[in-house]
């Protein structure tokens, strides 16, 4: 009766729900029991079973009979904050579909008393069209039919809940305002396996946040839902979802510049050998964006990449090595190839060599990016400061530019300051840069 009452406990307290079971009851002349009770004051509520295939077209609450296909072992994995939690996995179908049922914590002990062939009535709220998170469920008296399936029992791409990949790039986490006028976070993950690259939707970013310098990584995913929606490889986690870094070697291709050819998003790397200017421009929405060209060479090969939003304000300059994940190859308009890296893309400069450093100098902008300078040397910086600030910051340096660490405001003697400003405009033959710094 309780696992019915999950189904409407956002319509009835549970004394009216046992008062409108008994009037139930009663108009039957007693001929029901509490259970056939229970679900006709579900169905009268609007809430009655669905099967699988329609639970996606439905509201978050659902409520279906499944036969049990496979059961998975409940696994222990550590929370961000430090607790300890656990969740199981049971693949449910029927003659229109499959799904996989979630189970947490306290509820996993429930599949002890699971079998496959079994079949389940089950309350619970969908994650995703792949996924329901278990609210309550019982066995069910009675037999359902389930589609069939191939022979290697492998589940369908649509369907796919299990990733183990190598992080590319983890993104800088976003906020945004949801439909209901609240607060939400997301963060943009492209990772990689031996079949190329895919792009992650995360709306729970601390699920990579605990793991330190994600980039690079292989890890298991469990609980995320694929969207066809994109005509790619794209995937959204939620809250409910589990990332765990593993001991194992994934491979991703590598793209050769000189290999490129048109179709699906591509890995590759080369070194900086030309770099223009970014220009601003109006989108069909009417918002300001940039775009920005830089060529990029490997084995003889040099490919034009076309940099778009803020890819186009990153710095660059000739030398840098660069990677790029998940680029779309097209065709530019004198034929050859090019990589565009815009949303769901992902581009880094590759850091070599680094060391600690700390550097004191005016943030000035300059045709690569934003630098520090000192009047005799400067740095390209990967964090963006106000042009113009005198700043100490702490990092690591690598060539020709610094990843910031910390940054603090300086007060510095005024002439000084008119001395050093002076240098930078008037480019000194005597001021020396720093090896491979860009010419200012």
């Amino acid at each position: 009766m309780r696992l019915h009452y999950a189904l409407v406990d956002d319509l009835y307290s549970f004394e009216e729900y046992e008062r409108l079971i008994g009037e139930t009851i009663e108009a039957s002349g007693g001929l029901l029991d509490e259970q056939t009770a229970a679900m006709l004051v579900v169905r009268a509520a609007g809430r009655e079973h669905r099967p699988i295939a329609k639970l996606a077209s439905d509201a978050s609450l659902a409520c279906f009979f499944g036969k049990v296909l496979t059961v998975s072992e409940p696994r222990t994995f550590g929370r961000p904050d430090g607790t300890e939690g656990c969740v199981a996995r049971v693949r449910v179908g029927d003659e229109t579909g499959e799904i996989t049922l979630l189970l947490w914590d306290e509820r996993t002990g429930a599949v002890a008393e699971i079998a496959p062939g079994d079949v389940l009535e089950i309350a619970g709220r969908l994650r995703s069209p792949a996924e329901v998170q278990v609210v309550d469920l019982q066995k069910a008296a009675c037999d359902i039919a389930t589609r069939e399936v191939t022979v290697s029992g492998e589940v369908p791409d649509a369907d796919r809940v299990l990733l183990e990949v190598r992080v590319l790039f983890a993104g800088d986490v976003q906020t945004f305002t949801r439909r209901d006028g609240t607060p939400g976070e997301r963060i943009d993950v492209i990772v990689g396996d031996a079949d190329g690259t895919a792009r992650l939707v995360c709306w729970h970013p601390p699920l990579f946040e605990q793991l330190s310098d994600a980039s690079g990584r292989a890890v298991r995913i469990e609980g995320a839902a694929f969207n066809p929606r994109t005509g790619g490889r794209e995937y959204s986690l939620g809250e409910q979802a589990v990332v765990q870094a593993v001991d194992v070697q994934v491979t991703v291709p590598f793209t050769p510049l000189g290999m490129l050819a048109e179709g699906k998003p591509v890995c590759s790397a080369g070194e900086v050998v030309a770099v223009r200017p970014a220009r601003e421009f109006e989108t069909r929405k009417g918002t300001r964006s940039h775009v920005r060209n830089i060529t990029v060479g490997s084995g003889g090969t040099e490919v034009p990449f076309v940099l778009w939003g803020e890819h186009a304000l990153l710095p660059f300059a000739p030398g840098d090595t660069v990677e790029v994940f998940n680029a779309p190859v097209k065709r530019a308009k004198s034929g050859e190839c090019e990589l565009h890296i815009g949303w769901g893309s992902a581009i880094r400069v590759v850091m070599t060599d680094d060391e600690p450093v700390t550097f004191t100098g005016t943030v000035i902008e300059t045709f690569f990016g934003l630098c520090i300078d000192d009047g005799e040397t400067a740095f390209l910086l990967d964090t963006p400061l106000p042009p113009g600030a005198e700043v100490q910051v702490t990092g690591r340096r690598s060539q020709n530019r610094i990843t910031v660490g910390t940054c603090t405001p300086v007060r510095i003697d005024p002439a000084l300051l008119k001395d050093r400003i002076a240098r930078i405009l008037r480019k000194t033959p005597e001021r020396t840069l720093s090896p491979s710094a860009p010419p200012l």
